[in-house]
């Protein structure tokens, strides 16, 4: 996503890049970590896309805690497209990235400081006015309406970036978008969110949201134009040859089975329901809870499904 401020200076926002995500549901043992670099790869080209400032909107990482490796990747992905381009780069701290515990050092601290005093890198912990952008990261500690009426007023506004809720979960409504308070205090201009793995706008307190989604589709509900995540029967699996950089389900009717030699990213399958039945779930690979559950969320929305496992993520650590 790209737009131009009154300055000439032209904005690209990232989406939710979740780097450190495990690839491992339905994916062959040749193929393992195949997924995450591509992933990486993309999140490298994002960075260098031609713009002035380019925005990455929050949930750089997938969890708070993911490993040595991963944050390191990630400063050297950032480093690089600093030093390559004149792009500006911010990065806003998003729920993911933070660990609840305000004592805990997580991976996103931890990037802040090897990023801290570099000329072109911003790592955004705070709400904060640039270049008439309002920036809001998420806090834990405080909430997203009182991040707008704390901001100190002391720019010109055109553009409001955040990462919010944008409806209520469990009763918090701590973290929705304060669209009226964000609208009282600069006036009628755009707000974008990230947070929310679909893109599309979205109405908060009767005010358009312009979601991001997150950088790529990480299931199949998230990519509704079958890009990278397909569901398939299985005649139409096999009038397929495209499939090697799939995710591919497949519907498999009473009696058959998954082909044992596709040579796809990742494969998993249902069972097509029986007329007046549902659809009946069949577990691939390691008997795990995380397989498990991955499978059971799946039907859920993305929003929904993004909640769950936060909340489960939170009490894990």
């Amino acid at each position: 996503m790209k737009f131009s401020l009154s300055n000439g200076k032209t904005v690209a926002l990232i989406g939710d890049p979740h780097l450190g995500r495990k690839f491992e549901n339905g994916v062959p043992l040749h193929r393992r970590g195949e997924r995450e670099r591509k992933q990486l790869a993309n999140f490298q080209e994002q960075l260098v896309q031609e713009a002035d400032i380019v925005v990455m909107v929050g949930d750089l990482f997938d969890h708070p805690h993911v490993g040595f490796k991963v944050v390191l990747e990630a400063y050297v992905a950032i480093d690089a497209a600093a030093q390559a381009t004149d792009n500006e780069i911010l990065l806003l701290a998003g729920n993911h990235d933070l660990p609840r515990n305000l004592e805990v050092v997580g991976a996103f601290e931890m990037l802040e400081a090897l990023l801290d005093g570099h000329p072109k890198v911003t790592v955004v912990r705070r709400p904060w006015i640039k270049d008439g952008l309002a920036l809001f990261p998420w806090e834990w500690s405080r909430t997203a309406l009182d991040q707008v009426e704390k901001l100190y007023d002391n720019g010109q506004v055109e553009v409001t970036i955040g990462h919010w809720d944008l409806q209520s979960f469990g009763g918090d409504d701590s973290h929705i978008c304060p669209t009226a308070a964000l609208k009282a205090k600069f006036g009628d201009i755009p707000i974008w969110s990230g947070h929310y793995h679909l893109p599309g706008d979205y109405e908060v307190d009767g005010h358009v949201v312009h979601c991001t989604g997150s950088m790529e589709p990480y299931s199949h509900a998230e990519d509704p134009s079958g890009d990278l995540y397909v569901t398939l029967t299985l005649a139409e699996l096999e009038a397929r040859d495209d499939l090697h950089d799939k995710c591919v389900r497949v519907l498999l009717a009473e009696g058959e089975e998954l082909p044992d030699d596709l040579d796809c990213l990742a494969l998993t399958a249902k069972r097509a329901p029986k007329e007046g039945g549902e659809v009946g779930e069949i577990s691939l690979g390691d008997f795990d809870w995380t397989s498990i559950l991955a499978q059971k969320l799946e039907p859920l929305t993305p929003e929904v499904r993004e909640f769950i496992e936060e909340r489960l993520s939170e009490v894990i650590e």
